[in-house]
Order: structure tokens, then sequence, then C-alpha cells
């Protein structure tokens, strides 16, 4: 099993309203990217935390990871995300 880890941290000047809006909207991914396994978000994080949402997708093979990766909708929302949030991104077994 391949674990997807991204960690977001809202850039500064950027609502709540709309960082959680594009982040939350990556639940909208279940289902339409089969290959994906086991989603799990957190937009909650801990006043202690240095991130401010997480999430976690398991994918069977390095192979259905490199789907998801240039799917169309995932390539959408990244995009957008990626305007409004620094991303760390960590894939391992």
């Amino acid at each position: 099993m391949l674990h997807h880890v991204v960690l977001f941290k809202k850039k500064t000047g950027i609502s709540s309203t709309l960082f959680l809006e594009l982040v939350e909207g990556l639940r909208s991914l279940v289902g339409v990217i089969p290959e994906m396994q086991n989603f799990w978000l957190s937009t909650n994080p801990t006043e202690k935390s240095n991130w401010d949402a997480c999430l976690k997708i398991e994918f069977e093979s390095q192979a259905d990871l490199d789907v998801y990766s240039v799917h169309e909708s995932h390539a959408k929302i990244a995009h957008e995300i990626n305007k409004i949030a620094d991303v760390a991104v960590f894939d391992g077994f």
C-alpha cells in the first residue's frame, strides 16, 4: 500500500473560507478516481500545528498514484489549491 500524504498551509492574505472551500473540494475526487483508497482529510488542526490541513490517500501501487496525479479532476483542483496554499507532499510505502 502506497501512502500519499499532503500538508497544506494557507498563504498569507487568503481567507479561511476560500482555503477551506478549496481543500474540502478534494473530497469530490472520491468515486471519480477509482484508484483512490482510504481517503482521509483533516481541516481542523490543533493550535500547535504548523499546517492548516492534511490529506492522506492510499493507493495499491505507484501506477495507481500516477493515474491519480494526472487525472483531469485532480489536476484542476490541485492547480487552484496551489494558488492559495503552500503544500508539502510525501509518498511512501
